[in-house]
């Protein structure tokens, strides 16, 4: 039986996880993302095709979507029919979810078109409930690293609101979502064996970096890093979740290959989109426009992130258990931002989405990072500057969930992906514009 202590933190990692799905859903709309279309779709696919193929789809997407002329940048024509050009894990975990339903609606839905609709309808509840769940985890994760629970709540909160859960991958569901929350389980699991001092249980979080980078192949720098904490903290851990990670990386391998004819499944077609080795000045240009620029800045939209390097040198200096975990992750936020510098320097600013979404992965393990400040540090000063920038921070994210994209920002007056220079506008940028559309011009779709 559960003692009153873990059944009232289980009660609370319950209440963050309705609370949160709640909030995501308050707009009452989706957020429009084409990239997670196919993701979307892949449910009712598996459950009524029993495949993943999109052809049967194909008009219904042709008449949601006029403006691309039956050209979808986010399938790919393989050997057996169209599929999906981003990774299909996400769609495939959410069906046994959508199966209850799907079956249900078999009575009443025909037609592709109607499908589509359906599944368009119910992404945003799927991805409320993915960004939920990575909260809840989130909380376990803070109380496994000592935190008090006013303190756990408080970060907690500032995960749910004040980053891209809120406005990007608690709207649609973007791959992010699931890398996150695999992330996540990742390193509590973690926590949970050496707490245990069992080596063999490294599995699992060997089989969360898997899936992680089966859902996002850019979380493997995470993976990376976790592997290096494991080793420092608990070596014999280390094989059973190299082994774990491996057999699950060679299935995925083999089936992408099997299936798209090449190892990365569809997102071969994208290797190389960028051109690499890229210029330097492009990756320099890359780097500045992540961290700093109007249109896409991870200081403008999350300057939560400001604190996090005062977070992690309280932790070194007052000796924490967990400061190696806190230096790997720190680690990895900056390996991270100079990954997507490097490897996106031609596409850097995420195509049509709002704020950092290529940074997506990094916005929880900055939290991280804060949260010494919030528990040890007593300076009131601190604790204002923490509500400053978290007010400001959830602002900054509950524009991008209401307003946008009222303004067409994206597209209007020049598509940002032909003038990526307009996110460097200070002025006329996606949180002003949308804010003015929503409120000034009605009529502004």
């Amino acid at each position: 039986m559960f003692s009153r202590d873990k059944k009232k933190t289980v009660l609370l990692a319950v209440c963050l996880f309705v609370c949160s799905a709640i909030i995501y859903m308050s707009n009452l709309r989706s957020v429009p993302a084409h990239d997670s279309t196919p993701s979307a779709l892949i449910p009712v696919l598996l459950i009524n095709q029993g495949n993943l193929l999109f052809d049967n789809y194909l008009p219904a997407l042709t008449k949601a979507f006029p403006y691309f002329q039956g050209h979808f940048y986010f399938l790919t024509e393989t050997k057996s029919g169209y599929r999906s050009v981003y990774p299909e894990l996400p769609g495939v975990l959410l069906a046994p979810l959508y199966a209850p339903f799907v079956l249900y609606q078999r009575r009443s839905l025909q037609s592709s078109d109607e499908w589509l609709q359906f599944a368009l309808r119910a992404e945003q509840v799927s991805a409320a409930a993915v960004a939920a769940a990575g909260v809840s985890v989130f909380f376990l994760i803070v109380l496994r690293l000592g935190a008090r629970r006013r303190t756990a709540l408080l970060i907690s909160g500032a995960n749910a609101l004040a980053t891209s859960a809120f406005a990007t991958f608690g709207q649609a569901l973007w791959q992010h979502g699931f890398a996150v929350l695999f992330m996540m389980l990742a390193v509590l699991t973690s926590l949970e064996c050496i707490r245990r001092s069992n080596s063999w249980l490294f599995v699992l979080p060997g089989l969360f970096c898997s899936f992680a980078v089966g859902c996002r192949p850019v979380a493997v720098v995470f993976c990376v890093m976790l592997a290096i904490w494991v080793f420092v903290e608990c070596r014999q851990g280390l094989l059973p979740m190299l082994l774990a990670s491996a057999m699950a990386g060679v299935i995925l391998a083999v089936y992408n290959h099997s299936v798209y004819g090449h190892v990365f499944g569809g997102y071969s077609r994208m290797i190389g989109v960028s051109g690499f080795p890229p210029e330097p000045w492009a990756v320099l240009k890359a780097f500045l426009g992540l961290l700093f620029s109007p249109g896409r800045g991870l200081f403008v939209y999350f300057p939560l992130a400001l604190l996090g390097g005062s977070g992690l040198y309280l932790a070194v200096k007052m000796s924490l258990r967990w400061r190696s975990l806190l230096i790997c992750l720190f680690c990895f936020v900056v390996m991270q931002v100079l990954f997507i510098s490097l490897f996106w320097s031609g596409c850097w600013w995420g195509g049509h989405s709002y704020g950092p979404r290529l940074l997506s992965e990094i916005q929880w393990a900055v939290l991280l990072l804060i949260y010494p400040l919030l528990e040890y540090d007593k300076q009131p000063l601190k604790h204002k500057i923490f509500a400053i920038l978290t007010a400001v921070s959830i602002f900054m994210q509950a524009v991008g969930v209401y307003c946008y994209p009222k303004g067409s920002w994206d597209s209007y007056p020049v598509n940002v992906d032909e003038n990526p220079s307009r996110n460097w506008q200070i002025i006329s940028n996606p949180v002003t514009r949308s804010i003015y559309a929503a409120f000034f011009q009605k009529n502004r779709t």
